[in-house]
């Protein structure tokens, strides 16, 4: 797939990134291996500035058994979103006072995560929409994730229109912010 973004324009180095780039950078038989590990180094590194939603700090923590404890090591190493309540208080990942923003936000970020699910053909799970709205609602510009439900050209393009979030794949984030601006 072709990014749409130009060589000169200003890119933003504040990148979200959903629990699969830490799953993907902790196995070395993922096929974004690679990209993914090459991302979180650059984080460390300084080049990047990480960002991590809780809702992907619970995924990799009730899947610990699964991924492995590097995948949360590495998600470990990015600066915390504020957390954006989604879903009612029964589902909430956190304690109420850990909370960003008042009961009126959680309407909206209800009707955002509908927006968001409709957009990707409600391809995703709510742990991704809950992650790509606490970017959202952070004004963070980019979402980097191996869902193809998010980065496919359809989808990306409808959520770079409605939300002015640019979701992209492990790969298109190396092209962008490791390779162009090096």
């Amino acid at each position: 797939m072709t990014m749409k973004v130009a060589r000169d324009t200003q890119v933003s180095e504040d990148v979200v990134f959903d629990t699969n780039i830490f799953i993907d950078a902790s196995n070395g038989d993922s096929h974004a291996y690679s990209d993914a590990a090459r991302l979180l180094r650059a984080v460390t590194e300084g080049q990047i500035r990480g960002y991590v939603s809780l809702h992907t700090l619970h995924e990799l923590d009730s899947g610990i058994s699964v991924y492995g404890s590097e995948a949360r090591r590495l998600a470990d190493s990015c600066h915390r979103l504020p957390y954006w309540l989604l879903g009612t208080i029964d589902e909430l990942l956190g304690t109420i006072d850990g909370l960003s923003g008042t009961f009126d936000d959680a309407r909206r970020n209800s009707q955002f995560e509908k927006e968001i699910r409709d957009l990707t053909n409600a391809g995703t799970d709510l742990h991704d929409r809950g992650a790509l709205l606490d970017a959202i609602r952070a004004s963070i510009s980019f979402f980097v994730t191996s869902d193809s439900q998010l980065v496919k050209s359809g989808p990306a393009s409808r959520i770079v229109k409605r939300f002015a979030i640019q979701p992209l794949s492990p790969k298109q984030a190396v092209t962008v912010f490791l390779e162009w601006q090096r």
